[in-house]
């Protein structure tokens, strides 16, 4: 429901923006493409250390199994450093993982924001030029910047999700 309603507003918002200043929506449309471009280069990195992250874990989880179910045998020849050394390593390899994973899922949302504002300075500045300049109307002005910042929000929600629809898919591939 919140897609199909998203959809549509998007789409309002862009007719609205088109309607109010051509323009002044050119410039929002560059910086959606690069958001985009943004999102879509770090949403990659995110789910290939999503991925790496699951089958870390799987990895680990098998250690672990297989050390609890060959107690005795671990305990009858002495193994238990050599265990130690081969779950440190499992487990070093999944902390990279994550870490990485963590990281690219940490930054999608603030970069996306970042993007967002740097959009909307930039038309408000050229706004406030064509006002100044070209007469320009001021209610018009404000209008298009509210919308503006309506246009990439859509972009944002689903920057913001992905991480999450990202470790989802990376854990029913493992399974």
């Amino acid at each position: 429901v919140q897609l199909v309603s998203s959809a549509f507003t998007f789409i309002g918002i862009i007719a609205m923006m088109l309607y109010l200043s051509p323009l002044l929506f050119v410039i929002a449309l560059v910086f959606l493409v690069i958001m985009i471009v943004a999102v879509t280069k770090i949403g990659k990195q995110s789910r290939k250390y999503f991925r790496s992250q699951q089958k870390e874990l799987g990895i680990m989880n098998g250690n672990i199994e297989e050390t609890v179910e060959g107690l005795k045998v671990v305990k009858g020849f002495n193994h238990e450093e050599k265990i130690v050394e081969e779950f440190e390593a499992c487990n070093n390899n999944f902390r990279k993982a994550a870490t990485n994973a963590n990281f690219f899922a940490g930054i999608m949302g603030p970069c996306s924001t970042g993007i967002n504002n740097a959009s909307y300075a930039t038309i408000a500045l050229a706004g406030g030029l064509m006002t100044l300049v070209s007469g320009f109307d001021i209610g018009t002005y404000f209008t298009f910047l509210s919308y503006s910042r309506q246009f990439t929000q859509p972009i944002n929600q689903i920057a913001n999700q992905m991480n999450t629809i990202f470790s989802a898919l990376a854990g029913a591939e493992r399974v």
